[in-house]
């Protein structure tokens, strides 16, 4: 097994279970959002399901899986939210921030007036009148946001796996 290592400022080593596709191998999570540990790679694939077409969507992946560009806007956004979170964690550990302008710009990849929206509205509230980013690690009233929007996805990423539950059977009925 080769193991790719993204080191950051400030970060732990982050040993990756494959070279490719690092946001699948993030656990399927609704909440610590908060903690380093949370973005440690722990999810493998055997060599019979490392494929797109059998690999569990996440929150991390479901953007990766859009089906459909206008109804799927926001779950796009959503699901681009905390890949982006991810990176930055995984490029400056406890130091990660999370920039204003992303979230302004996810937000407007949003249904108006949807609960995306609204949850992103919640979180460009967090910021103070001076500040164009926030930390990511330790921050419990960021963690809440994401909670929340995590929560939104579920129904989603259930529909969507259902999907890749059958395509798993199909490759080992195959084998």
């Amino acid at each position: 097994m080769t193991k790719k290592q993204l080191v950051g400022v400030g970060s732990s080593q982050q040993h990756l279970l494959y070279p490719f596709d690092e946001h699948a191998q993030l656990r399927q999570l609704r909440s610590k959002f908060d903690r380093l540990s949370t973005y440690l790679c722990y999810r493998f694939s055997c060599k019979f399901t490392n494929d797109i077409r059998t690999r569990p969507i996440t929150i991390w992946t479901i953007a990766d899986r859009s089906r459909n560009q206008d109804r799927d806007s926001s779950v796009v956004a959503a699901s681009k939210l905390f890949k982006h979170i991810a990176t930055q964690v995984w490029e400056n550990g406890a130091e990660a921030s999370l920039d204003l302008n992303t979230i302004a710009s996810l937000k407007s990849q949003s249904k108006q007036g949807g609960n995306v929206e609204r949850i992103f509205g919640c979180i460009e509230d967090l910021y103070e009148d001076d500040s164009s980013a926030i930390t990511i690690i330790g921050n419990k009233e960021l963690n809440g946001s994401l909670k929340n929007l995590a929560s939104l996805l579920s129904s989603e990423i259930v529909n969507g796996n259902e999907q890749i539950s059958r395509n798993i059977q199909h490759v080992f009925n195959e084998a």
